[in-house]
């Protein structure tokens, strides 16, 4: 049981790097876009670790280029890739502004400085302007503790209290057993309750709705979090998750509609988020406006993503020329 659970939430362990710790200086990287950056020395900075061969990553990298426009030199944007030079140059030049941020290549002894115990990419560390790490997890979540460090309103108590409250969530998944699903939800409430955009905590409730056989508490769970305060890529990956459930009952149209909508509100020129928007609105039946979107994805899309959403416009259209072939049928 506990496996699953584990398998499912992806907790990253207690060993890795921790909120509080000092952050491992970037002398081994090498730099292949922009000017090198060590994190702290006055400034926040953001270093994110990614591979070009990872869909997540791919989707994140609007996302981290806005972030670095929104707030141009109080921030320092790092992308790591251990990836050799051959692999990741070409993609980031073909990216070209869309990649707008510092990217370079860690070698092995910078990787296992930050990246230990971590079991997955995209991952990022936020660092305080004194080089302290002050919070981490998927990129995603990173705009409201930005933002209230820049806004000097960030609590290192409150985050701290934060870190404690998913140690003891990792430790309920973490041993031998029947882990205790009560607790965990409790746990989960509270961090999301202080922490809208917490990951884990989101993960949690809804690997235990599913584990508990609970819809209603999986259809609560996602009509309680706070649109405003998540960002494009987070409310993105929520909708196709949904959108790609096996089970109808946890498949929750009304929010897949909900979030990828909201999603493609707030970054219209991102490809990958008008794919899901796309996908959305078929599953609504419009297919009409579905083949629209997709287009208007594929328009922003770069590298190795317009091969798939060209796929999924091509079904679009081939659908469409059923129904009319159908339509023709007398009843």
């Amino acid at each position: 049981m506990r496996c699953i659970i584990l398998g499912l939430f992806l907790l990253a362990p207690l060993a890795a790097l921790d909120v509080g710790q000092p952050a491992p200086a970037l002398t081994g990287v090498t730099w292949i876009k922009g000017e090198g950056a060590e994190p702290g020395g006055g400034r926040v900075a953001v270093v994110e670790f990614w591979a070009t061969w990872c869909p997540p990553c791919r989707d994140s990298i609007p996302h981290l280029t806005k972030l670095q426009k929104q707030h141009g030199d109080q921030v320092a944007i790092i992308g790591l890739s251990d990836e050799d030079r051959a692999t990741v140059e070409p993609f980031v030049a073909d990216m070209a502004a869309k990649m707008d941020y510092r990217v370079g290549l860690a070698d092995e002894a910078t990787k296992a400085a930050y990246m230990t115990g971590v079991r997955g990419i995209p991952h990022a560390f936020l660092v305080g302007a004194d080089g302290t790490v002050l919070w981490k997890g998927h990129p995603a979540g990173i705009d409201q503790p930005l933002a209230r460090v820049l806004a000097g309103t960030f609590d290192a108590g409150s985050e701290g209290e934060a870190a404690k409250l998913q140690g003891e969530l990792e430790a309920l998944f973490s041993g031998t057993g029947e882990p205790d699903f009560e607790r965990a939800l409790e746990i989960s409430a509270r961090l999301l309750a202080s922490q809208p955009e917490n990951e884990m905590a989101l993960q949690v409730r809804l690997g235990v709705a599913k584990h508990l056989e609970r819809p209603e508490l999986h259809l609560e769970t996602l009509a309680a979090l706070p649109i405003d305060q998540m960002s494009a890529a987070r409310l993105n990956g929520i909708a196709s998750n949904l959108l790609n459930e096996d089970d109808f009952a946890r498949r929750a149209p009304e929010h897949a509609l909900r979030f990828a909508k909201a999603a493609h509100e707030k970054e219209p020129q991102n490809g990958a988020i008008g794919d899901t928007w796309a996908r959305a609105l078929y599953t609504l039946g419009l297919v009409d406006q579905a083949i629209a979107a997709q287009r208007l994805a594929i328009a922003a899309a770069t590298g190795g993503e317009v091969a798939g959403l060209e796929k999924s416009l091509a079904y679009y259209e081939r659908i469409k020329s059923l129904q009319a072939e159908v339509a023709e049928v007398p009843a």
